[in-house]
């Protein structure tokens, strides 16, 4: 067949000329099944990229990357606002296994439980919130810290392997894998390495933020300077109160249901609470002891204290420890004098009070570092057992032995606390607490560190027995440090030096959520 012959029955063909009919059916029946294979080519090409797609989100990747909020001109994703979530979610958690009242409870959805009602604010809401600030707040001082040139330290680094080491070993202890443990406590989409990074941000904000202080210098001109000014919150005040509860008691309906007390139930109980106030400043005033005539007043619980602890209704403290409280006006007025009997009213009661003293507490403060391991408490129970103490005591004895065949130096002290102390107030900062007044810490706590022999470099071990924290204490004790007036006012202007630039800082690091990833935080 010639080329040009060829060539015009592939034409023929393409074109159905020529054909028979037989032939043209066939062609166009071929013309079919090869679109038909084409589409069903692509319809199993989707359907596969679909089941990819579908296994990849299910891993969480969609989810952990997409952007939930951003600071300034930085992004982050739904993770790492997560982690910022359960960590404010874990405190309210806490606070409602300890009995304290926020109105939250961790048997209930955050997104099932009103916050804020007039708003109509969820728990939820408020916990996303606060991971935006808490997010706002790291990425500031880590992006200041970098501009300074600040990193973190090695006992930083130290603090972070060590948090990252305790939640492996708890993992361990309740049965989990590192993964899913991690992705229980912070989150589905949560990872060991970007938990780790974040772990490491929180660190070094923290550091940064002591850092920042400390390099703040003021004169003894500036610190006396401070203090006429500021004599209110700076002087130590020293007064005898006793409350008397005005609370309305709560009854139930017919179903065994708890009632709201009425307006005029709430009235009667503050009318009530009033009266035996106003009976109890009549007999301090006739010269009754008032511990004693007050026994006679308050609660069952606090009566109980009062007669074994002659100082049980004393309080004494520096001004700025007393701003919230409700009498805390009527304690710090300026013509307060000694003998001075009043009552306070607050929003549930009445406080009966008699005024001792006002002074410059000129008492040197002291710096001290400490490791806490608390005992276990079984399920169900309120106290630990007598086994469980010992258990802890044995821990205490084993960190103590590990200190003690070392250089034994306040830095080594602190990498231990950083590696064992359950105090998470101090375990981030080497269990170190500096300027610390009488009357702060527990009683036996209290006078071991203040005793007049103490030297820099003693080390003991203390039993602590207060509900939520029974165990043990190695404390050691760095040294004296400033008066408590001079501390307290040193503190404040430090802080307030750290506030006035932070504020300034803040225009520059605007947050604000993405509604669409924002709302898959803490799901």
């Amino acid at each position: 067949m010639s080329a040009s012959r060829e060539k015009k029955q592939r034409q023929g063909i393409s074109t159905g000329v020529g054909l028979t009919e037989k032939q043209r059916k066939e062609a166009e029946a071929a013309r079919i099944s090869h679109r038909h294979a084409v589409i069903y080519t692509i319809i199993g090409v989707i359907a596969a990229i679909l089941v990819i797609a579908l296994l990849v989100w299910n891993s969480g990747i969609f989810q952990r990357n997409a952007t939930a909020a951003t600071v300034g001109d930085q992004k982050f994703t739904v993770s790492e606002l997560d982690y910022y979530y359960h960590n404010v979610k874990s405190m309210y958690d806490y606070y409602a296994k300890m009995g304290v009242s926020t109105g939250y409870s961790s048997d209930t959805s955050p997104a099932d439980q009103t916050y804020d009602a007039d708003s109509g604010k969820t728990f939820q809401d408020y916990f996303r919130e606060s991971a935006l600030d808490s997010l706002k707040n790291t990425t500031l001082l880590c992006s200041e810290a970098e501009k300074a040139g600040y990193t973190l330290s090695d006992d930083g680094k130290t603090s972070v392997d060590s948090q990252i080491s305790k939640l492996k070993t708890t993992a361990t202890q309740y049965g989990y894998t590192t993964k899913a443990y991690i992705r229980a406590v912070y989150g589905s989409t949560m990872t060991e390495s970007l938990l780790k990074d974040l772990l490491t941000k929180a660190t070094l904000a923290s550091e940064y933020t002591t850092y920042y202080k400390e390099q703040q210098s003021f004169t003894d001109d500036d610190i006396e300077a401070y203090y006429k000014e500021n004599q209110d919150t700076l002087d130590t005040f020293s007064f005898r109160s006793a409350y008397i509860d005005g609370s309305a008691q709560s009854s139930t309906d017919s179903d065994g249901n708890a009632t709201t007390p009425t307006d005029e139930e709430t009235t009667a109980a503050m009318d009530a609470a009033n009266t035996k106030a106003q009976e109890l400043l009549a007999r301090i005033k006739k010269g009754e002891d008032f511990q004693t005539a007050a026994a006679d007043y308050v609660s069952d619980s606090t009566a109980s204290s009062y007669s074994s602890d002659p100082d049980a209704s004393l309080t004494t403290e520096v001004g700025s420890s007393l701003s919230s409280a409700a009498y805390s006006k009527w304690v710090t007025s300026s013509d307060r004098t000694a003998g001075d009997m009043d009552i306070v009213e607050s929003s549930n009661g009445y406080y009966v009070m008699k005024f001792l003293k006002r002074y410059r507490d000129e008492t040197p403060t002291v710096d001290i570092r400490h490791i806490l391991v608390k005992a276990e408490v079984s399920d169900g129970a309120d106290t630990p057992t007598d086994e469980q103490m010992e258990t802890a005591k044995t821990k205490i004895d084993s960190i103590k032995n590990e200190f003690e065949s070392g250089d034994k130096t306040a830095e080594s002290f602190g990498t231990l606390a950083e590696q064992y102390s359950e105090d998470t107030g101090s375990s981030s900062e080497g269990g170190e607490y500096t300027g610390v007044t009488k009357g702060k810490m527990f009683s036996d706590f209290d006078t071991w560190i203040f005793d007049s022999s103490r030297q820099p470099g003693d080390l003991t071990e203390i039993k602590n027995t207060q509900s939520g924290q029974q165990g043990w204490h190695l404390v050691y004790f760095e040294g004296t440090d400033a008066p408590v007036w001079h501390s307290s006012a040193l503190t404040s202007l430090k802080s307030k030096a750290y506030s006035d630039w932070y504020s300034s800082m803040e225009p520059n690091y605007e947050a604000t959520a993405v509604e669409s990833g924002m709302n898959q935080v803490g799901k």
